[in-house]
């Protein structure tokens, strides 16, 4: 075969193959970036579905009520299926004077841990609303599987939502956890 000819042909074979890399290249590229837009969308679909969820079950169960206590039982009962907790609870006004403080923990939660979330919670009321509370006056309720045993840490991650009316804080929502960093705005807007 001529050299020239040979030449040419390792030339035209070395730009098809070069151009085929970079194809591939693109592809994968393409491929990957479509991949991670799906699971955004997979997560968003999911996020979306989870608040149905919770309105629907508000709607059923409270219905037309305006029952507080009634809709904030509904809202922590329904946060399993939304956040990791250790602890869900929550504080309100009751009557006479009396504040209303009930804490739902997943099995195995410490005495302590639920000590702390109930300090944190009555501060965290106290220091929104502008009103002092008395630990006399607090009905509290505690509900889940304390343990006597010390297995989780402090609280790691937390977040408050308050129920505001009227520009007036009525109840106090909490979630907390042992896990570090469990909390994000993105996860946590639902709620809001």
């Amino acid at each position: 075969m001529d050299p020239i000819a040979l030449g040419l042909f390792l030339f035209g074979n070395s730009i098809f193959i070069i151009l085929f890399f970079v194809y591939l290249a693109r592809f994968k590229t393409h491929t990957k970036t479509h991949e991670i837009e799906m699971e955004k969308r997979e997560k968003e679909l999911k996020r979306q579905v989870l608040e149905l969820s919770v309105l629907r079950s508000l709607f059923e169960r409270a219905g037309y009520s305006l029952d507080l206590r009634q809709i904030l039982e509904v809202i922590t009962d329904s946060l399993s299926g939304l956040v990791e907790y250790a602890t869900v609870s929550y504080i309100m006004i009751g009557s006479e004077g009396k504040m209303i403080l009930k804490i739902h923990a997943r099995d195995g939660v410490p005495r302590e841990f639920i000590d702390k979330v109930r300090q944190d919670l009555i501060k965290a009321y106290s220091s929104m609303s502008g009103k002092k509370i008395n630990a006399d006056l607090i009905d509290e309720t505690i509900s889940g599987g304390v343990s006597l045993e010390n297995s989780l840490g402090e609280i790691e991650s937390s977040f408050n939502l308050p129920m505001v009316i009227g520009g007036q804080i009525l109840a106090l929502i909490n979630v907390s956890s042992e896990l570090p960093n469990l909390y994000k705005d993105e996860d946590t807007k639902i709620l809001h």
